[in-house]
């Protein structure tokens, strides 16, 4: 009966272990920004969407608020997929901040936590 008790405990804690990776994983995943030497955009900030993307209308909303309705542009994947396939964008909603070397962070998920400075 011990021996039962201890394999349970070890798939229990192997578990809980998986688990606080899965979420350390994905919150880097969210907050950390991408770095592309070279975008080939003009400077600005960018919002990468598609039509079937239910959290794209709520990043829209915060830029709109942030940066009001001309402070970006958005790019979706049914009009432009060269864009997101030439620069790896796999997750919509998706913010890019290009600067005036061409340079850019990208920034996976809801646009809380962009830095929109140098």
């Amino acid at each position: 009966m011990d021996e039962l008790w201890t394999r349970i405990a070890l798939i229990a804690a192997a578990l809980f272990v998986a688990a606080i990776v899965v979420a350390v994983r994905r919150r880097a995943f969210h907050t950390a920004p991408r770095r592309f030497a070279v975008t080939r955009l003009p400077p600005g900030v960018y919002l990468f969407t598609s039509a079937d993307c239910g959290d794209c209308r709520t990043a829209r909303a915060k830029l709109d608020e942030r940066l009001g309705e001309q402070g970006y542009r958005e790019i979706a994947w049914e009009t432009s997929p060269e864009i997101f396939t030439g620069l790896g964008v796999e997750v919509v909603p998706a913010t890019m901040v290009v600067a005036a070397d061409g340079s850019g962070r990208l920034w996976r998920g809801q646009p809380d936590r962009i830095r929109l400075g140098p």
